[in-house]
């Protein structure tokens, strides 16, 4: 499991949530930094936020999208920016989710992109 936001609380916020259900998290606080996790050791699923400082979490997406070791891997995008949801969905997320966000909809929503396999 990777998260990636540039709030430094939120990303704790969300890894000890996470590992706390029982996954193995690693985190970034920006795009290049994900990228650079995705390429070491390719997460199951990406929580990630829209908001990033090097680009955002779209071009996150799209560059994850274009990537053979990445293409499948879900990503749930987390954001503020709630109408952004179908730009989101078109630059490769499978799941979207408004911030503030409900703890055990992230749980479950993370479970499902984690067993449900790659995005369609």
């Amino acid at each position: 499991m990777l998260v990636v936001d540039d709030c430094d609380d939120t990303r704790e916020l969300y890894q000890v949530l996470l590992v706390d259900a029982g996954f193995a998290v690693d985190s970034a606080a920006d795009g290049l930094a994900a990228i650079s996790c995705v390429e070491r050791d390719a997460p199951s699923v990406i929580v990630t936020d829209l908001g990033l400082p090097d680009g955002g979490g779209l071009a996150l997406c799209r560059e994850l999208r274009s990537r053979p070791a990445s293409v499948s891997i879900p990503i749930v995008v987390v954001t503020g920016h709630a109408g952004a949801k179908e730009k989101a969905l078109l630059a490769g997320a499978s799941h979207f989710l408004a911030k503030p966000v409900d703890p055990d909809l992230l749980l479950a929503v993370v479970r499902e992109a984690a067993t449900s396999g790659p995005p369609h």
